[in-house]
């Protein structure tokens, strides 16, 4: 499979890029942009930003019913952590996701492990991530919400790394 990852921070996209990429979006782009707070924004539009330096028509984004944005064509996916962004572009239906490496509370740690380890074994946290990133990413790749998401991966395959401090999943089909 072939795809390509873009990762930056945010802070790196110059206000006057994020305003000529607001101008790219269609119209319903265009009014979600205006209903969200700043860092949202912000957010939003680097990811926009970053398709559209892949000379992707940002125009032609529309989305599912459970909002996965689609562009006829082309699979991609979009995740944000704190103040950075990262896009995977593939030939192949493709989701990511990503976290910044932090402590998470025991009660976040047993929902997303299902108690499966001991809540002293050590880098519970990263495990957590792990696992919160792979359903993350497989949730992407099939247009899902976290209400309608099953454990039932099997038929997918999962690429999970560090970098920059944060956990990074890819999720693609077998």
């Amino acid at each position: 499979m072939e795809y390509k990852i873009i990762f930056i921070n945010n802070n790196d996209i110059s206000y006057d890029n994020l305003k000529k990429t607001y101008l790219k979006l269609n119209n319903q782009d265009k009014n979600r942009v205006l209903k969200i707070n700043k860092s949202k924004k912000i957010s939003f539009l680097t990811g926009r930003y970053l398709l559209s330096k892949e000379n992707i028509d940002i125009s032609k984004i529309y989305y599912n019913s459970n909002n996965k944005p689609l562009i006829k064509g082309l699979y991609f996916s979009i995740s944000h952590s704190f103040n950075y962004t990262i896009l995977v572009i593939s030939n192949k239906n493709i989701g990511i996701d990503m976290e910044k490496i932090r402590k998470i509370d025991n009660k976040t740690i047993k929902y997303i492990l299902k108690n499966k380890y001991d809540i002293n074994k050590k880098n519970l946290n990263i495990l957590c991530l792990k696992e919160f990133t792979k359903k993350e990413a497989y949730i992407k790749l099939k247009g899902l919400s976290l209400k309608n998401i099953d454990d039932n991966l099997k038929n997918y395959t999962f690429k999970t790394f560090e970098h920059n401090n944060f956990i990074i999943t890819i999720c693609t089909k077998l």
